[in-house]
């Protein structure tokens, strides 16, 4: 198996500007509902860190990288 055969998996550390925050968490969520609805999209999560409440964590996992 090749690397293009096996899963991906993202990991994003966000952190948008502070006078921005509602704004940023609006697009994560639509980003998030259309990548959920992708063939390939195994999961993906957003976190927001308890000691980092501004900031968000992004996991994802695909299928593979050509998904």
């Amino acid at each position: 198996m090749s690397d293009q055969d096996g899963p991906l998996f993202l990991v994003v550390n966000i952190k948008p500007r502070l006078d921005r925050l509602e704004e940023a968490e609006a697009q994560l969520q639509s980003m998030r509902r259309n990548t959920l609805n992708e063939p390939g999209c195994v999961f993906m999560h957003l976190v927001q860190p308890r000691d980092d409440p501004d900031s968000w964590l992004m996991l994802e996992m695909f299928h593979s990288r050509a998904a």
